[in-house]
């Protein structure tokens, strides 16, 4: 199933809601645990096993640390929210040996850095419980001549055969789809109640917005 995938993003940011849900950043792989802490000696004295004896692999135990799930047994998860795929991945977790659900928190979030900064951590990722790749519509008006030929020269450098979004329906004719690298700024009249922009009208790109912070504003 080929995949877009949500680039992190750096930020000085340190206060995070309930709504956003904090983990250690650790990718999916195998590691070697020294107490809390992930231990590349331990693994490569694991790796380095050349008579593998229940004994001698017991005695370097290494599991696979994974926190995302996005297809199971032919289930196409894109379209949930990470919490509940998530809750999915705890069932996986459940019933396979040699597997760990990666820890993750919500809240307090000024202590969870502290706590990270003080353990040695490589970083702390904040991620949007609710939060999946979303389609909002098209637009069709507010294009120049010269903006036109400027962005299809640098869509057509991004363009890839799957699409970015979860629920993209209906699919206009021709549609060609690009990794989302982009950011533009876009006016419109109002949300229509399945979640699509009205009237929109391109304004133009933005450079000073990553496409992980494009994210659906609320009135405050």
């Amino acid at each position: 199933m080929p995949l877009v995938l949500m680039l992190a993003t750096l930020t000085d940011r340190r206060d995070f809601g309930e709504d956003w849900l904090l983990e250690r950043k650790l990718d999916g792989e195998v590691v070697a645990f020294d107490g809390d802490q992930t231990s590349f000696t331990r693994l490569q004295q694991r790796l380095r096993v050349t008579n593998p004896s229940p004994e001698r692999m017991a005695a370097y135990p290494v599991v696979f640390c994974v926190f995302d799930l996005l297809e199971l047994d032919g289930d196409d998860l894109r379209d949930r929210p990470l919490l509940g795929r998530r809750a999915r991945l705890t069932e996986a977790v459940g019933a396979s040996a040699g597997l760990q659900l990666s820890e993750a928190w919500t809240g307090d979030s000024q202590r969870r850095f502290a706590q990270a900064c003080r353990a040695g951590w490589e970083g702390l990722i904040a991620k949007r419980a609710q939060a999946t790749l979303e389609y909002a519509g098209k637009v069709g008006t507010g294009y120049t001549a010269a903006t036109l030929r400027d962005l299809g020269a640098r869509l057509r450098e991004l363009e890839t055969p799957v699409s970015p979004f979860v629920d993209a329906r209906p699919i206009p004719r021709g549609t060609h789809w690009t990794r989302p690298d982009l950011v533009a700024q876009i006016g419109f009249a109002e949300w229509t109640n399945d979640g699509r922009l009205r009237q929109p009208r391109f304004l133009g790109l933005r450079d000073d917005k990553r496409p992980g912070e494009a994210v659906r504003e609320q009135p405050t």
